[in-house]
């Protein structure tokens, strides 16, 4: 974050309320001398004498004339007891984005500053208030676009992963100190870092560890969704499945093949996941300029999924080609199962999934499938929202632990094992904010809106 020095406690205001006409807004001030500027508002020279912390007033707010802004109702907070752990103000008035604009510049007139993306969270985190998960999980709590990525991110805001991480540094920690204490009493021929127990102290560290690896892997997908291209043969079935798995007719479906000449996509919720869902051209040859067109989309489109649906139908019941066959992403779908036909595909039939578009039968097998595919075992209901930077210092704390059980077992030095114990620890600490440059500061905090 570029600009004043955030470690300051300088006054700042923003709205703390999206923009728009509404029934309130809220505009909010924190820092040092807050409480002044606000009585200066509301035309008091002193600050009154029945103001006290956390006790709403109802108060005008003035102009430079002594002319009403707005009435409304001020809440005082002293710190270190406040959100951001400073004096905070926060005046709830109505939702007048032109009445809030005033507001808010007559606290600049009397000494405030705008606030900067993310200061006032930024501050709570300087402040002790919020470790820098908490914090990273409030932007994404406000991005959710599900109840369930929401959930998974008020899980990190109100301590989930930094219970986790402390349980984790506190065992990491126990073991790096016998391995300190053996290099202190090394030259005394004192033992006291036994090997085989140490080894045996990791495995729940590394059973918890990829835990949090499959729940970070499930909360990008959370958070972004899940990206499904429907694909196959000419008139398989792919426009009827595309609209039973919407629950609507999107597609037009029609028994001439090529009915599809572009691709179409649609938002749908699956078990709290967000999901895209794209219908694409058939694949297959074609000498109209139109249709060949779209058979290019939809490879284009193919090379991108997170999913891929390929739907074969009797008597063809044409596969794809051997490169895709091999991908992990692949599911096959032997569509129109309402259909007397017996299917053949030699190799695969034990991994194929029957569907009707028409009778909806075999819909949640395949959803259910899909799930599986993408969350890898993670269970969305009671996950924790991950960022993907968290994802990558627990990956690093994996790896710094496999190195330094892989040192203990070859008899090499403890003075080694140490090294990688502290940058696992390093790593972990950098999850909460214990160990940060203002680099990441800057980036993380970059995303928030001004006012938060």
């Amino acid at each position: 974050m570029s600009g004043p020095n955030v470690l300051d406690n300088d006054p700042i205001v923003a709205l703390a309320t999206a923009s728009g006409r509404s029934a309130l807004g809220i505009v909010r001030m924190s820092g040092e001398g807050v409480w002044q500027i606000a009585a200066n508002a509301c035309g008091y020279n002193g600050l009154p004498a029945d103001w006290t912390p956390q006790h709403a007033r109802l108060v005008r707010v003035l102009n430079r004339d002594g002319e009403p802004l707005d009435e409304g109702v001020l809440l005082p907070w002293r710190g270190p007891q406040s959100s951001t752990g400073e004096d905070v103000i926060e005046f709830i008035g109505h939702g007048s984005p032109a009445g809030l604009e005033l507001v808010a510049e007559r606290f600049v007139e009397l000494g405030a500053r705008p606030a900067q993306p993310g200061e006032f969270t930024r501050r709570a985190f300087i402040n002790g208030k919020l470790t820098l998960d908490q914090a990273e999980s409030i932007a994404s709590y406000i991005d959710a676009k599900t109840s369930a990525a929401a959930r998974a991110s008020l899980r990190v805001m109100l301590g989930g992963l930094k219970s986790q991480l402390n349980t984790l540094q506190g065992g990491l920690e126990d073991s790096l100190g016998l391995v300190e204490l053996e290099l202190d009493f090394s030259e005394d021929g004192i033992k006291v870092f036994n090997r085989k127990a140490f080894s045996d102290s990791l495995h729940p560290i590394f059973r918890d560890l990829q835990q949090l690896q499959k729940q970070a892997h499930a909360s990008k997908y959370l958070r972004n969704g899940i990206h499904i291209v429907l694909a196959g043969d000419a008139n398989v079935g792919k426009s009827t499945l595309f609209n039973a798995l919407l629950g609507m007719e999107r597609a037009i479906v029609h028994e001439m093949p090529g009915t599809t000449r572009d691709y179409l996509d649609a938002a749908v919720e699956w078990s709290g996941v967000p999901v895209r869902l794209v219908d694409t051209a058939g694949i297959r040859k074609s000498g109209e300029t139109v249709e060949r067109e779209g058979v290019r989309r939809s490879q284009s489109l193919l090379d991108h999924a997170d999913v891929i649906l390929w739907l074969i139908a009797p008597p063809e019941c044409v596969g794809p080609d051997k490169s895709l066959s091999e991908e992990s992403r692949l599911i096959l779908v032997r569509s129109k199962s309402d259909l007397d036909f017996e299917t053949s595909y030699p190799g695969q039939n034990s991994d194929i999934i029957s569907v009707s578009g028409l009778t909806g039968a075999g819909l949640d097998e395949l959803k259910q499938h899909v799930l599986d595919l993408v969350l890898q075992g993670a269970n969305v209901d009671d996950s924790l929202g991950l960022e993907q930077r968290h994802a990558r210092l627990i990956e690093n704390t994996l790896e710094a632990l496999h190195r330094a059980e892989n040192l203990s077992e070859q008899g090499e030095s403890e003075e080694l094992i140490a090294v990688e114990l502290r940058v696992a620890l390093d790593s972990l600490s950098e999850i909460t904010g214990k160990v940060v440059g203002d680099g990441v500061l800057n980036r993380i905090f970059g995303r928030f809106c001004i006012g938060k």
